[in-house]
């Protein structure tokens, strides 16, 4: 797939086929630390048909994509972590022509409140979240600086405690803590589990 021109308005493609494909982009929604996700709602220019595209971390897209779906997703999430990579999942939903304009009505209006604007803008989006198609999770390498593993062998041997702290899944933490010599053989690693309530005391 070629990706051929990108504005605020339209995505032009090329398929696998040679075929030129354009589409309309209807709404976007960036990324953020607090969400993390993103999406896009965008409408086939030659079928009209209306795709909403959801990408973001595991945690937050296993609540939304189907239940049949999640533990599909989960396994996929793990297997890349063990190799030491950092995950994200793609979903789809098509949206009919109604249920675009009843979102989009919605979204207006959510933008136009003058109370508590961003928590009704994120709880109009939320809605048509709900029911993902799960499509793939992509695995990306995080690749170190030259000299991670001697620089920090020179800081242990020197006697410098060295720490990691890492928002990753327990088995990408893993790898990376080996990549870079953090965990020694002559130690042990121990695995502190919890969730946000338990950490709030």
């Amino acid at each position: 797939m070629i990706l051929e021109e990108r504005d605020d308005r339209i995505v032009k493609i090329r398929d696998t086929n040679g075929h030129a494909q354009e589409y309309e982009i209807l709404e976007n929604f960036p990324f953020s630390s607090e969400t993390k996700r993103m999406g896009i709602i965008i409408r086939n220019k030659e079928t009209e048909a209306i795709m909403f595209y959801l990408k973001g971390a595991e945690v937050v897209m296993e609540k939304k994509v189907r239940p049949e779906q999640r533990s599909s997703l989960t396994e996929s999430c793990e297997q890349l972590a063990k190799d030491g990579l950092r995950t994200l999942v793609i979903s789809q939903k098509q949206l009919t022509q109604q249920e675009y304009e009843a979102f989009a009505s919605k979204y207006t209006r959510a933008r136009a409140t003058l109370v508590d604007r961003e928590a009704v803008v994120q709880n109009t989006i939320e809605a048509i979240e709900d029911g993902m198609e799960f499509l793939a999770v992509t695995g990306v390498e995080d690749r170190l600086q030259d000299q991670v593993l001697e620089t920090i062998e020179k800081f242990r041997d020197a006697g410098i405690q060295v720490w990691m702290l890492t928002g990753d899944k327990i088995e990408t933490a893993k790898c990376i803590a080996i990549a870079t010599g953090m965990n020694h053989k002559s130690e042990t690693a121990h695995e502190i589990r919890g969730d946000r309530s338990s950490l709030t005391n």
